[in-house]
């Protein structure tokens, strides 16, 4: 059972486990609703004092209770039994918990239910899994029934005490007590031998083999005279050790110095392991995203351990899991069918453990969890004939057991990222903006997202549209918070105050009262695209820019006065108001864009001006782009940057070609693309208006030349586009004469026309077409986005 380790307590749980500060804390944090016993304030009396007796007692023990019988454990147990799989093992089924061992302890667990007695096992051997590996352990203990409220057995306590160092201990002791007597008071050195060989092959569990060799009469040359648990020409145990070989199999320079020799072996296996993990963690820390992170894994740990393919899988929701791997899987290939079941099978164990599985044709698998809730899993094939040692297990525990550290570690960082990524971007400004607006934003304090600057496009009654661009004074989350809360308020007081004056004049109050809100520059106006004005009003913030069709420009220098909350009692704010000429282009910004060390703030606007008047033709986004660019410092923007970019529809687009032309239709589609471009139409939108016109125009051309007598005035095609806000319109018009759709328009036979008018109707919102005696004319209305 998962812990909710964020979740307050349930209702009665903090009482219930009172008893222990530490254990009764986990405990109170596991989700008990999801277990067969239930919220704790609903738990009978008699698992109560159950629960408060295990707590209260400083002596090892564990608990039981219940159809799953749901694990507890007091913390004497959980220090001297229970290892890693602390905090994981509380509220689960005893079952799963102590899986590796349970063909041993569940019989013992089903007399005590079936009959109500107790059990005794004194130092008996039980290979627990409670450090990632499997370990060698004994234990004298007791299995006593619990019984509720009605006197039915329904679990069991288990009162424990850990006898391994002792039984080990023991063990030891007498094999070196044997190898000190002699019964028989051996004389020759071959009866010596042969004895000591006999004491060392009885304690196999200490001494899995053992090697006995002896020098030559000049120490040169050590040979092997006896030997356990071994066979005779293993690379283990050469016949021959040289004293002045450099590299040898055995220290046996050590032991011709007079020294202790130590286990090198063992020392030589973790300083390996200690090599490759701190290599593992660096290759992991270069890593971005948590599938460069797993496939990085993927790559270490298969050269690690020297496996055939690791695959690592992630589940976010179902059955079917995300993976990755290494080598790479070829396009279409996927992790085989006995790894995925591994896979599956072990990301439901504990953190921490590692299983054994057998693969395809022979291999062998060694899988391991990478949480223990069950999301991702982690598993390494090795081909027919490789054994997998302890040694690799041990690797493989280590190298899993990190990663599995650094995935929890990103998923948190990547959780809370996204959360305020979100929180960052619902306060900064729109994320769809209407047709004809661009913008773009950059902070100057990564990593936040955003900053004190901010803009804002609201939606007002009567087509209207309200703009705005601030500035808050400071940089960095204490701006940004001050910032959201002028952006909020900013929206309120446009959609009640009759003009951005009373608006920004509703904002000295508002900011009046923030904290930090004081000197915010704002420039606030309201913009009527069927009037073509702009209605604005200024608080100190610096003057948007005007750019004409034909690239002339100006600043919006009028109704200028203080920052907010910065206005004598007796001044009043003034608004003015600017025509939009057809097709201009309109630029809010902030002061991070221009303003630069020793440089004026004119300088900066001017350049400004004139990168936009160069573009003044391209689609706003591509404006955006252009300016962005050309301002950026080399060392980056030392304060926030925000742009708010809104083109102003266009004059009418109108062009007349003669039909006789062949190159009249390349003609029409060329001016038709750039007023397109220019009237800040999406490149979706404009694809669909182009493809419509496209086949508008083909039919024109055909009505041109068919059944026209050759002395007949040429034929003329008009294409007219118009613009709004919220739709275009588009007419194409020739003199020639109408040629009707065949009868099978929806489903035109190879060979016949018919088509085009399908695609006008497929791609276009409106399509009207008039024939007549004296010509064709097709209109045709694409909506934009609002």
């Amino acid at each position: 059972m998962a812990l909710a380790a964020d979740a307050e307590p349930g209702p009665g749980a903090a009482g219930t486990f009172a008893a222990d500060a530490e254990v009764g804390r986990d405990l109170a944090a596991v989700d008990w609703a999801a277990t067969p016993l239930g919220r704790p304030g609903s738990w009978p009396q008699s698992l109560q004092t159950a629960v408060d007796i295990l707590l209260s007692s400083r002596f090892s023990m564990w608990m039981a209770w219940g159809p799953e019988l749901t694990f507890f454990c007091n913390a004497a147990y959980r220090r001297h039994t229970l290892g890693r799989k602390y905090p994981w093992a509380l509220g689960r089924p005893a079952s799963e918990v102590w899986a590796e061992i349970w063909d041993d302890i569940g019989p013992r667990i089903d007399t005590v239910l079936a009959t109500g007695k107790a059990t005794w096992d004194e130092a008996l051997l039980l290979f627990l899994e409670r450090s990632g590996y499997p370990e060698e352990s004994y234990h004298t203990f007791s299995y006593s029934p619990l019984r509720d409220d009605a006197g039915a057995v329904v679990g069991m306590l288990c009162v424990v005490s850990e006898d391994t160092e002792r039984v080990i201990g023991e063990r030891r002791m007498a094999t070196l007590r044997d190898l000190g007597s002699d019964p028989s008071v051996v004389r020759t050195e071959a009866e010596t031998l042969e004895f000591a060989g006999r004491q060392l092959d009885r304690n196999r569990q200490d001494l899995p083999f053992t090697l006995t060799y002896l020098f030559d009469h000049d120490r040169a040359i050590a040979r092997l005279a006896g030997s356990t648990g071994i066979a005779a020409g293993h690379p283990a145990a050469p016949a021959m050790l040289a004293a002045g070989d450099p590299d040898p199999v055995w220290p046996v320079a050590v032991l011709l110095r007079g020294e202790s020799a130590r286990d090198v072996t063992a020392e030589r296996l973790a300083a390996q392991r200690e090599s490759t993990l701190a290599g593992f963690a660096a290759a992991l820390a270069a890593a971005g995203e948590i599938s460069e992170m797993l496939t990085t894994a993927a790559r270490e740990i298969a050269a690690a351990v020297h496996a055939s393919q690791v695959t690592a899988a992630l589940w976010s929701s179902g059955d079917n899991p995300a993976s990755t791997g290494w080598p790479r899987p070829a396009p279409g290939q996927g992790a085989s069918a006995a790894v995925l079941g591994a896979l599956d099978v072990v990301r439901h164990q504990p953190a921490a453990s590692v299983v054994v599985r057998p693969g395809d044709q022979g291999s062998s698998l060694l899988a391991a969890p990478l949480d223990g809730t069950g999301s991702s899993a982690i598993a390494a094939e090795f081909p027919a004939g490789r054994p997998v040692g302890a040694e690799v297990r041990d690797l493989f525990s280590v190298l899993t057991s990190h990663l599995a550290q650094v995935l929890a570690k990103a998923r948190d960082y990547e959780q809370a990222r996204a959360v305020a990524l979100t929180l960052q971007h619902a306060i900064l400004g729109p994320t769809e903006l209407p047709h004809g607006f661009a913008a773009r934003y950059t902070p100057a304090v990564p990593p936040l997202e955003v900053g004190g600057d901010w803009y804002d496009v609201i939606p007002l009654p009567g087509q209207r549209t309200g703009v705005v661009a601030g500035d808050c004074v400071g940089r960095g989350l204490p701006a940004a918070a001050v910032m959201g809360q002028l952006r909020s308020a900013s929206q309120a007081v446009l959609l009640r105050a009759p003009g951005p004056a009373e608006a920004l004049a509703d904002l000295d109050t508002f900011a009046s009262r923030i904290p930090g809100a004081e000197c915010t520059t704002v420039f606030c106006a309201i913009l009527d695209p069927a009037a073509g004005t702009l209605t604005y009003s200024c608080a100190g913030h610096p003057p948007p820019i005007l750019v004409t069709a034909g690239a002339d420009y100006r600043l919006l220098e009028a109704a200028r006065s203080l920052p907010l909350a910065m206005l004598p009692a007796d001044w009043r704010r003034s608004q003015a108001t600017a025509v939009l000429p057809p097709g201009a282009t309109l630029m809010l910004y902030t002061d991070g864009l221009v303003e630069r060390r020793n440089q004026s703030l004119d300088k900066g606007i001017d350049a400004e001006a004139v990168t936009m008047a160069e573009y003044a033709q391209d689609h706003p986004d591509d404006v955006a782009d252009h300016v962005m660019s050309a301002m950026t410092p080399a060392v980056g923007y030392e304060d926030d940057v925000a742009v708010l970019i809104y083109r102003h529809p266009p004059a009418p687009l109108t062009v007349q070609v003669p039909a006789d032309d062949p190159s009249s239709l390349a003609l029409l589609r060329a001016r038709l693309r750039r007023w397109l471009s220019a009237a800040a139409i999406g490149s979706r939108e404009a694809t669909d208006i182009m493809i419509a016109a496209g086949e508008a125009s083909g039919n024109a051309f055909e009505h041109a030349t068919a059944g026209r007598p050759a002395d007949a005035a040429p034929v003329q095609i008009t294409l007219t586009a118009c613009a709004t806000h919220t739709m275009v319109q588009l007419t194409v018009a020739d003199t020639g004469s109408w040629q009707p759709p065949p009868a099978d328009r929806e489903q035109p036979a190879p060979g016949t026309r018919g088509h085009g008018v399908i695609f006008m109707h497929a791609l276009m919102n409106d399509v009207t077409i008039d024939p007549s005696a004296h010509g064709t004319t097709v209109t045709m209305t694409k909506d934009l986005k609002p």
